[in-house]
């Protein structure tokens, strides 16, 4: 009589690389992505769809076993019941139906991508001396695709066949899967062999029946699978920690720079190594809504959105979410190239969207914010008694602009340049794919006027961007935008979190190019629109010295962050915790070449300023003398440090570490105070009557301010709007 041999497939043969369910997950993540208009509303998440998935599997399992069969059931029948219970009747059956087979192959697919072979058991196979050789598993994909995932993991392995649950409506719990395979194997009880990890389904059940079994386990995989399971649970609990744990450690353990780099240039590298999950997650969030809203494309803001770009092409062909990626598109545009277009009337509200920023401007300001050139308008200067080179204070409410504004010849000269400068730039931009439909556009943020911008010049269009983190919205949302932050965003996170995106150019810094800001839309000899350039060598001397050696390494761990994605089947909101860390970390304990990098720095802020700023560093030792004595808190230490734009990288840069750490808990502890008054605020708010005796006034929000809260008894610095691309 011959001998069989028959071993268990998962976690006997085949291991994961993650837990079973985030196999399923990763299916419920496609749905998700693909389909999300379609879903039912009581399905609100991937997670959602997951839960209803096991509730169709549950339900198939005791339809069986009512028939007096095994609790088993086959993956193409639950996809076919779980798209009939979470889309909307409106899914016709074929298109169901060609949903339900992408949606089985993209599993599988998910299963060839996370498996891997015991090692332990492949010596095991190697030696073996039977005659037959058969695969058993309870499991719900059946024999043929099994087999192609054993196959693609265990190429040498060569079972006769492989037996599962699902064809057979029977398994090895219950024990008569092994009656099944020696019925259709020829072999007897005592002639059967069995391998497998599970102590009733491989070990006593089949023991039961004359079988020998042998319980095996592998000690250098077992402790690798109740991690997973450890972590999983936990993830369902909502704590990501562990998941993003293992990327962190990926991300340590990979990263060596390439050869021919000088140390500069190794440790700028080695630090966007370990930063990219920043921009990663980030590029993640737009292609995972460019599948929602079926966009082919995600279209990048210059100036960032060339590394942004780079990211996205990076991370495409790790197919994070299963599906083919978006195309990335990249649109030149500017605050300067596309806030004249945009206006849509000549009025003291639509400049309100630029005064709102800069409450102190002069008309020569204005000018250059328009891109627009004064002279034709001086006599009208004139007339109303303005000059064009003095500041105003608040000049909405300057009886003169006022006036100014109002004069039919000022809208009729303004109208004329909006219109020329609009007509060229619709074309720009319809030939970068806008204006057909909704779009998904990326910045690094900080308000998102850019989106604004183009929700004017388009307003049939729908919007949605995603930025890196989002500081309070001075201006009156358009209809047609919705912007989300992958990090700090100021309608939703504490004072404490929202320190992050406070000083923001820093962060600029570090996802900026050499190619220029662009100014201005116009035709080329040939007929062609192309946006115009302005550069500043200084400017660019960063990006060539430092800033690139950064992107590099960014972009050399982009594909382990797909991967690694793709295999926990992640949401990039879940990753959220690990980027606001990181970009903490990067604003709040600077390695010193990144400062070094920052106050080298000249910066192209001509909206709004008017022109580029230098970046110089520069502290008064008896700033700092008064710093140490009062451990980080003095009102002129912290004015004078907090006039750089990047307290923390001057700090470093002057060597004065201990005192950057000192003024970092002097800042935590502002924050929140801070966010402590506008809790009482929002709770007096909410009470009928006055606040009791002695209560914190509520703050009082100031129009076109752009700073950040005042810190006690200190005055804030002058600042200005984070760059000219912005």
């Amino acid at each position: 009589m011959p001998t069989l041999l028959s071993v268990d497939i998962w976690d006997t043969l085949l291991r994961r690389r993650c837990h079973p369910d985030e196999v399923k997950l990763a299916t419920a993540r496609m749905l998700w992505a693909c389909q999300r208009p379609e879903i039912v509303d009581r399905c609100a998440s991937a997670w959602d769809l997951l839960r209803a998935r096991v509730q169709c599997e549950a339900e198939i399992a005791r339809e069986r076993q009512a028939a007096g069969l095994d609790n088993e059931y086959a993956i193409e029948e639950v996809v076919a019941r779980w798209l009939a219970s979470v889309l909307r009747p409106r899914v016709g059956p074929a298109q169901r139906a060609a949903l339900a087979e992408m949606l089985v192959l993209a599993e599988v697919d998910q299963e060839k991508l996370v498996v891997y072979p015991d090692r332990r058991m492949l010596q095991v196979l190697a030696h073996h001396e039977a005659d037959r050789l058969v695969g058993l598993s309870d499991f719900y994909i059946g024999e043929a695709r099994l087999r192609s995932i054993i196959e693609h993991a265990c190429p040498d392995v060569r079972l006769q066949r492989v037996f599962v649950s699902c064809d057979a409506l029977v398994n090895k719990m219950k024990g008569r899967l092994f009656a099944h395979a020696q019925r259709e194997m020829l072999a007897q009880p005592e002639h059967h062999t069995h391998v497998g990890d599970n102590p009733w389904s491989d070990v006593e059940s089949p023991r039961r029946f004359g079988i020998r079994a042998i319980h095996f386990l592998n000690p250098d995989e077992e402790p690798r699978r109740a991690a997973h399971r450890t972590r999983f649970d936990r993830r369902q609990r909502g704590d990501f920690h562990d998941t993003a744990q293992i990327l962190t450690q990926a991300l340590r353990d990979r990263n060596n720079p390439p050869p021919g780099l000088d140390p500069v240039q190794r440790q700028l590298f080695q630090i966007g190594f370990g930063a990219a999950p920043v921009y990663g997650a980030l590029v993640l969030a737009a292609i995972h809504e460019a599948h929602n809203l079926g966009c082919p494309a995600v279209h990048y803001f210059t100036r960032e959105g060339e590394f942004f770009k780079q990211v996205h092409e990076a991370l495409a062909p790790t197919r994070p979410f299963g599906l083919p990626a978006p195309k990335p598109i990249l649109l030149e545009v500017s605050r300067l190239a596309t806030f004249l277009p945009s206006l849509r009337e000549v009025t003291i509200r639509e400049f309100m969207r630029l005064w709102n920023q800069y409450a102190k401007q002069s008309l020569e300001q204005l000018f250059r914010s328009l891109d627009v050139n004064p002279f034709p308008f001086e006599p009208l200067l004139a007339r109303h008694g303005l000059e064009l080179g003095a500041v105003l204070l608040r000049p909405w409410e300057d009886p003169r602009v006022r006036r100014l504004i109002a004069d039919p010849l000022f809208v009729r000269l303004i109208e004329q340049q909006r219109d020329r400068r609009r007509q060229v730039a619709v074309e720009y931009f319809r030939s970068r794919g806008l204006g057909a439909g909704p779009a998904v556009t990326v910045d690094i943020g900080w308000r998102g006027s850019i989106q604004d911008n183009l929700a004017a010049i388009f307003p049939g269009c729908q919007f949605r961007g995603w930025y890196l983190g989002l500081v309070r919205l001075l201006n009156e949302q358009p209809p047609n935008t919705v912007k989300h932050a992958i990090g700090p965003d100021a309608r939703s996170d504490p004072e404490t979190l929202l320190q992050i995106v406070y000083n923001v150019s820093p962060l600029e810094m570090l996802a900026n190019t050499n190619t220029g800001s662009v100014r201005r839309y116009e035709r080329r000899a040939d007929g062609r629109v192309h946006a115009v350039r302005t550069r500043e060598p200084a400017e660019d001397a960063v990006w060539e010295t430092y800033t690139r050696y950064f992107q590099q390494g960014v972009l050399a761990a982009t594909p382990i962050i797909g991967a690694w994605a793709r295999t926990f089947a992640v949401d990039p909101i879940e990753m959220r915790p690990l980027v606001t860390e990181l970009l903490r970390t990067l604003k709040a304990n600077p390695p010193r070449v990144l400062a070094e990098a920052y106050f080298s720095l000249t910066h192209n802020e001509t909206f709004g300023v008017g022109g580029f700023v230098e970046k110089r560093p520069h502290l008064d030792p008896a700033l700092v003398r008064l710093g140490e004595d009062s451990r980080g808190a003095d009102p002129a230490f912290i004015a004078a440090v907090e006039a750089s734009d990047w307290p923390q990288g001057l700090l470093k840069l002057l060597g004065h570490e201990e005192l950057c750490r000192q003024y970092n808990t002097f800042r935590e502890e502002r924050a929140g105070r801070i966010q402590r008054r506008a809790s009482l605020a929002r709770v007096q708010a909410r009470s009928p009557g006055r606040p009791h005796a002695g209560a914190a006034e509520p703050a009082r929000p100031v129009e076109g301010a752009l700073a950040e809260p005042k810190p006690d008894l200190v005055p804030p610095p002058p600042r200005r709007e984070p760059a000219e691309t912005r």
